[in-house]
């Protein structure tokens, strides 16, 4: 097994950008099943089996820091999505037929869609170059929202940025240990007259 100690921030962000495209690439697949291509004439169980082992077996091989487990928690949360959306239709396709989960899809011209799909195949996941940017500090709009939050109140901010981050992420460690990989949303919230970091379960669209 990979010792996930010896596994930088680089290689994590790599392996989360290439877990996203394999949910990207996954999804094509299923639709052009759906869509009746001859280049996806079977469903991709097999492929969708060994990327849900492959998410479930991600948080192991990598210690994930919070901002990686939120990329993360998404990740995971969009792949059950879909994965309830195929399972959908699938049913759909065995009781109604292709034409009915086309209608779902919200396609009208299949074969116009389905070549644009294939005509643009899967985007390559380009190598991570050795100096890289750091991506959107997930913390940056909550906190700003936390500032403004005090300035309703007619107070001064007493955390700066590092400690007001140190908080959060005691906050998601804690609710992690209850909820898993599930996706969360920070927001800000005033009671009593004080602004406070609220934690909760994302909830399905």
């Amino acid at each position: 097994m990979m010792d996930s100690k010896k596994i930088g921030r680089d290689e994590v962000e790599a392996a989360l950008a290439q877990l996203e495209e394999a949910i990207s690439r996954l999804d094509v697949k299923w639709r052009l099943f759906f869509m009746g291509s001859p280049d996806q004439r079977y469903p991709p169980d097999k492929e969708t089996e060994d990327l849900s082992r492959q998410i479930r077996q991600f948080p192991v091989r990598y210690t994930l820091r919070v901002v990686h487990q939120f990329t993360f928690s998404n990740l995971a949360y969009r792949f059950n999505s879909l994965r309830e959306r195929w399972n959908k239709w699938l049913h759909l396709m065995e009781t109604q037929g292709r034409m009915a989960v086309l209608a779902a899809m919200g396609v009208h011209n299949p074969a116009v869609l389905r070549r644009a799909m294939q005509a643009a195949g899967p985007r390559p996941v380009a190598p991570a170059p050795a100096e890289t940017a750091l991506p959107e500090d997930p913390y940056d709009r909550l906190y700003q929202e936390f500032v403004q939050a005090y300035r309703q109140v007619g107070q001064d901010v007493r955390l700066d940025r590092e400690r007001f981050r140190q908080q959060v992420e005691a906050q998601a460690q804690m609710l992690r240990q209850k909820v898993g990989d599930r996706p969360l949303e920070f927001y800000v919230t005033i009671e009593g007259g004080r602004p406070k970091i609220k934690a909760r379960v994302a909830s399905k669209n």
